[in-house]
């Protein structure tokens, strides 16, 4: 039941950016910009993502995509790449029996005691308690 509501909230996402994305004005045209970046960032995790690689990558200033991020997502380019690398651990947590080193190292962890401090900050358990839970 877990597995199939994390998969609909990560369905509702893609329709979501689609239909940003499809958007006509100058805004709605940077959101899908900036979605067409978080989707090379999420098909990479195991790269170490800066902020200048980032901005690089999108073609500005790094404060200038710090602004823009923090304007259309709220939150820092990090802690947005933070954010996707534990929301891919918790879906491979969920659908697939992998060895939390494997987790660790796909979404860019060195090891998976780092891997799994962070993971406990982040959805509050260890990534052995979250798929226990599915």
């Amino acid at each position: 039941q877990r597995a199939a509501r994390l998969q609909g909230e990560l369905i509702a996402l893609y329709i979501e950016r689609e239909l940003g994305a499809a958007g006509d004005d100058g805004e709605s045209g940077v959101k899908g910009e900036l979605a067409q970046l978080w989707d090379i960032v999420a098909s990479n995790l195991k790269r170490p993502w800066t902020v200048d690689d980032l901005a690089a990558a999108f073609g500005v200033s790094p404060p200038h995509f710090h602004r823009l991020v923090r304007e259309h997502y709220g939150t820092t380019p990090m802690r947005h790449v933070y954010r996707l690398r534990m929301e891919h651990a918790q879906e491979m947590l969920v659908m697939h029996n992998y060895p939390v080193r494997v987790v660790a190292a796909h979404v860019g962890f060195q090891n998976e005691f780092a891997f799994s401090t962070a993971f406990k900050r982040f959805a509050g358990v260890s990534p052995g308690v979250f798929r226990g839970r599915k």
